[in-house]
């Protein structure tokens, strides 16, 4: 299953997408800000608020936790962290 997550620490929005097997989460990009003051998503082009309603994927519902206790409950999963750099500065905070 493809899952993104957004979050605009000035509107502290966050929501999760998933995507339907003949789409791709990854034509979605965080674009700087909309007029409104809140991240702006780029998908295939258009730009959308961070709260719209029409952003084309379907949203699934979260839970928020620390990446400590995401970590313990889940020593197997696959997470990206980004450049390697971040990756090790995690790993020493969690530590």
């Amino acid at each position: 299953m493809q899952v993104t997550v957004t979050h605009c620490n000035r509107t502290r929005c966050t929501r999760v997408f998933t995507a339907a097997d003949d789409q791709d989460l990854s034509v979605m990009h965080c674009g700087g800000w909309m007029e409104q003051q809140e991240l702006a998503l780029l998908i295939g082009g258009t730009r959308f608020p961070q709260s719209s309603e029409e952003i084309p994927f379907d949203e699934i519902s979260y839970v928020v936790t620390t990446w400590g206790k995401w970590r313990a409950k889940n020593p197997q999963s696959i997470v990206y962290l980004g450049s390697p750099e971040v990756a090790k500065s995690l790993k020493q905070k969690a530590a």
